[in-house]
């Protein structure tokens, strides 16, 4: 980790570097500073079809990565980490581009994807998950004969996840190795591939509009927003309802810490109550 580290374009000039990346047997600091190029190249790529969102009928609150092998953890390193979050930004010379870091990955899905990066280097921590999409999740399909990604490096992103609070699932394809391709793809078995959709599908935001027949637009994942409750000060007791599909439920009432306001709790909040039977009611005060 003392030795220098090669700049852009200049090759793969350490012996180590001909091993492959995705193995973890790249120079050190050029796989740490590799990551980091990746991530700015897929969030680049991602501005530019957000740019044509009218043309190509995108929908831009809606955003989902997909990858296999490098190309997962690609994803899961997007959604994880902003432009901000740099190993020794001293040495790679890589600085914050704020107009990528308003990029938001809704859903990160892929194929032998992992975590391997240790907290040392780029941690998982309260303030990268602050700037996360609300409701974000990851999918990771994985074959537990791995020996090119090992499943272990999944399992640490699903953990680190949990720990956060952070929908994440782990599929794991039992005897498989590193090529996912033919097993996810196969017509016989259409269940393996319609396990991600159903995923994605799980915890994407709602397009916007009111799918359901009571004439509320759920705005994504709230029944009733801005609902007014008092008239000594219209513009502080405001508060959004989110309720069960049906049952006889309680209520969780959630009044926002200092320095934030009913409209900063999230979808991952709201899953968790509606997904225990509670109706979650997130309400501002004067």
């Amino acid at each position: 980790a003392e030795e220098p580290l090669y700049p852009l374009g200049v090759g793969q000039q350490h012996p180590q570097c001909k091993k492959g990346a995705a193995s973890r047997q790249a120079h050190p600091e050029q796989y740490m500073q590799a990551q980091e190029v990746a991530n700015r190249a897929a969030r680049y790529a991602i501005q530019y079809a957000h740019s044509r969102a009218e043309e190509w009928g995108i929908d831009v609150e809606r955003t989902v990565c997909n990858g296999a092998s490098a190309g997962a953890v690609t994803c899961y390193e997007m959604f994880l980490f902003n432009t901000t979050v740099s190993f020794r930004p001293e040495s790679t010379g890589l600085e914050p581009v704020l107009e990528l870091d308003q990029i938001k990955i809704n859903v990160a899905a892929g194929r032998a994807g992992g975590l391997s990066t240790p907290p040392e280097v780029r941690a998982v921590t309260d303030e990268t998950v602050a700037v996360m999409a609300p409701g974000a999740a990851v999918y990771d399909l994985h074959g537990d004969e791995d020996v090119t990604v090992p499943i272990t490096s999944a399992e640490f992103l699903v953990e680190t996840l949990d720990e956060f609070g952070i929908p994440a699932e782990l599929d794991i394809a039992a005897g498989e190795g590193h090529s996912l391709f033919p097993w996810q793809f196969n017509k016989s078995h259409p269940e393996r591939l319609n396990a991600m959709f159903d995923f994605i599908e799980t915890y994407l935001p709602d397009s916007g509009g009111d799918d359901d027949d009571d004439g509320v637009d759920n705005d994504g994942f709230w029944n009733y927003t801005d609902v007014q409750y008092g008239t000594e000060d219209p513009s502080m007791q405001l508060m959004n309802i989110a309720l069960p599909s049906s049952g006889e439920y309680g209520v969780v009432m959630f009044h926002h810490p200092k320095g934030s306001t009913y409209n900063d709790i999230g979808q991952r909040e709201v899953n968790a109550a509606l997904d225990s039977g509670y109706a979650l009611v997130s309400w501002e005060s004067c």
